[in-house]
């Protein structure tokens, strides 16, 4: 069931760019230097939303940024869900590929970089990786502070609005955040498949998203609960793509 190309944007270009600038703070400097000369200078939380401003000149990359998995699942089914990997896992695989292979173009490079830092962006966005037969939430109407909305929309952008009405200051909280772990915590965040991740993400829609009824008025209660998702779902996707950039970009670093 496709997700209309209008109605999907994931995170919103805040939440993108925050995901972007945590991964930045974890790049090896080696990493650094090949994605500032791919990006050609252009910084990688700037470069975090090109793919959703050339989406409608691209219409054909529109699946690539969600997959309709049954939420709460039990296990991930790529013939139910991804067929010819055409979703944001196949995506996100078939990128860093790209990204990792020192053969390939410039140009190839250059464009799997800005798709991979997006993609793996909207791979921690719960209802990306999620289905209640509603396109992803887009389908289910909600009010949210005196409003219709529709409870994609609102996960993308209306409630890390209200939650984190800064960018920076919450960016400044987020990294705090990250640098209180212990380094073998950020190695055990960072660790895991990217099924597995989008598998994380699809529970917690299960258990907090999707906890929103149709037409339910939704205030401070569904905040406190989506609140703490917000945090870990960027913090975690910020540390997830610090680890493929340095896979890619540096493969002989030391671990």
């Amino acid at each position: 069931m496709l997700i209309l190309a209008a109605l999907l944007l994931a995170w919103g270009p805040m939440g993108h760019r925050l995901v972007a600038q945590l991964a930045w703070d974890g790049l090896t400097p080696r990493a650094r230097t090949e994605v500032t000369r791919l990006l050609d200078g252009e910084s990688l939380a700037d470069a975090a939303v090109w793919a959703d401003r050339i989406r409608q000149d691209r219409r054909d990359t529109s699946p690539l940024h969600y997959v309709n998995i049954p939420a709460g699942a039990p296990a991930y089914d790529a013939d139910l869900s991804c067929r010819q990997d055409r979703c944001v896992i196949g995506a996100v695989e078939k990128y860093r590929r790209i990204l990792a292979d020192s053969a390939a173009s410039p140009a190839d490079r250059r464009e799997a970089l800005r798709f991979l830092i997006h993609f793996v962006g909207d791979l921690h966005q719960p209802l990306h990786v999620s289905d209640q037969g509603d396109r992803g939430g887009n389908g289910l109407s909600v009010t949210w502070q005196g409003r219709s909305e529709n409870l994609h929309t609102l996960w993308d952008s209306r409630l890390l609005e209200a939650w984190a009405p800064s960018e920076g200051g919450y960016l400044k909280t987020l990294r705090k955040n990250v640098q209180r772990m212990p380094a073998a915590q950020r190695s055990s965040v960072a660790a895991g498949s990217v099924v597995g991740w989008a598998m994380e993400g699809n529970a917690l829609a299960a258990s907090v998203a999707y906890q929103a009824r149709p037409g339910e008025i939704l205030g401070s209660p569904y905040l406190r609960a989506a609140g703490p998702v917000l945090d870990l779902a960027i913090s975690r996707a910020g540390l997830r793509l610090a680890r493929m950039l340095n896979e890619a970009l540096d493969p002989h670093r030391e671990p």
